[in-house]
């Protein structure tokens, strides 16, 4: 019997060793603003508050950006705009995103003052996070609105983010012309985003004035698009069927999102409690959607074959004891 025990401890802790603990499973909820035609998710800050945009289908005014608790969606529009796009928002309440005027421009709202951002002579800017330094992050269009940079305001200058040999001096208005992104910004500064070269779309990281690229292995075109204080980044990628897939990357480790009955899915923003958010499409609509770990519990199994094992091995003994 004792040879059976071990036998069975043994397999049990083999099982469990090779138990997958990189596949992480999550949970979806649906985010879908009532009476929009199409609802869009971006970011979510550590109180769970997410920040986006929907359209009701009107031309008056296309676009409106809203935040969610959970439980109430609330509309907002910049005084004056025709379009209000909310994409970014931080521990302080803090929200970035564009509005339409007279043409694109970036804005700052802290819930009471409505701030207008412009990167130099951009005919666009798109600011799309903010951490909770005030650091902004996001992209604009130069003044022939053919080439994007990324940028990254600190509240008083503008820095330009150019991915090292991306060359947007050919830009013609077409699909394949180079250009750089940022998307999400640390508390520590760290930023990602994407670029795209030679018509290929790659991630990249940007930290201490060095870029790295970040692309999920074997994809056709890789973006990273929000970046949690742990490190935890989240973003999408083309695969080789050309279906877009949401991802978190944590340490060496690639989980991919997929909402279930979705033809696509991607994800855009992750807080330092690890919920994502990000948005999909089902064939007619595009919603947007919270995701939240499943928390495996391969302990219980083993316990269980473990706790079986141990009694059969009491039981036993205590038969032969009464023999």
């Amino acid at each position: 019997m004792k040879n059976i025990l071990f036998v069975l401890l043994l397999t049990s802790l083999l099982l469990f060793s090779f138990t997958p603990i990189d596949a992480v499973a999550y949970n979806y909820t649906t985010v879908y603003v009532p009476g929009s035609v199409s609802t869009r998710v971006y970011d979510i800050n550590d109180s769970g508050m997410i920040v986006g945009w929907y359209s009701d289908g009107t031309s008056s005014s296309p676009w409106h950006g809203f935040t969610y608790d959970g439980s109430t969606y609330t509309t907002y529009d910049k005084p004056g705009a025709t379009a209000t796009r909310f994409t970014g928002i931080n521990d302080n309440g803090d929200i970035t995103g564009e509005y339409i005027g007279s043409t694109w421009t970036g804005l700052k709202y802290d819930g009471s003052t409505w701030s207008s951002l412009t990167a130099g002579d951009a005919a666009r800017t798109d600011p799309r996070d903010i951490n909770d330094s005030g650091q902004i992050v996001g992209w604009n269009r130069d003044a022939d609105y053919c080439a994007a940079y990324g940028f990254l305001y600190d509240g008083s200058t503008y820095t330009t983010l150019d991915y090292p040999g991306t060359d947007e001096s050919g830009c013609s208005g077409g699909t394949g012309w180079d250009q750089t992104r940022a998307m999400g910004i640390s508390d520590s500064g760290e930023i990602v985003g994407f670029y795209r070269m030679n018509n290929v779309t790659h991630g990249f990281t940007y930290e201490g004035g060095s870029y790295s690229n970040f692309d999920y292995a074997g994809s056709s075109s890789s973006y990273a698009t929000g970046i949690n204080d742990m490190g935890l980044i989240v973003g999408s990628y083309v695969d080789v069927g050309g279906t877009t897939n949401g991802y978190m990357y944590d340490n060496g480790t690639w989980s991919d999102l997929f909402v279930p009955g979705s033809t696509s899915t991607t994800t855009t923003g992750i807080n330092n409690n690890g919920v994502i958010v990000g948005n999909y499409y089902d064939g007619t609509t595009n919603y947007g959607y919270i995701a939240v770990a499943v928390v495996p519990e391969p302990i219980s199994s083993t316990l269980f074959i473990i706790g079986g094992a141990t009694l059969g091995f009491r039981l036993n003994r205590k038969k032969k004891s009464i023999v």
